[in-house]
């Protein structure tokens, strides 16, 4: 089970180490997937070293929703069979949360080969 807090907690590294924080292994397209489905992929692309960004402590350099969706990234990297939002979307306009929404439903997994999308609850 993997949960998405409304306040999320982003560590003083780079976007790409706080996406994979609970899958150090995981590749750079796996950590650029999960982006793009939590709609965060081009923020990143416009950071100064793109996914190589310090975030600076808690995540200080980001939006309210750009920390939400990194935190999304990195649930949905863990590819688990329970993917809980606790009032995860409440930093995101009503566009992008329809758009991760959308992405998440039609979600395969870091490699696009997962079989089922998880199961998704929402506060």
């Amino acid at each position: 089970m993997a949960v998405v807090n409304q306040t999320p907690f982003l560590f003083s590294d780079t976007v790409a180490n706080n996406i994979a924080l609970g899958k150090p292994d995981a590749t750079q397209a796996q950590i650029e997937r999960v982006a793009q489905l939590a709609s965060v992929h081009d923020d990143i692309l416009r950071l100064p070293q793109g996914y190589e960004t310090e975030v600076g402590e808690r995540g200080v350099m980001l939006s309210g929703g750009q920390k939400q969706r990194i935190s999304i990234a990195r649930a949905l990297l863990l590819e688990a069979e329970i993917l809980i939002l606790d009032d995860a979307l409440s930093a995101v306009d009503g566009r992008t949360e329809h758009q991760i929404l959308h992405n998440l439903r039609q979600w395969g997994g870091a490699d696009g080969h997962y079989q089922r999308p998880p199961p998704v609850g929402a506060h």
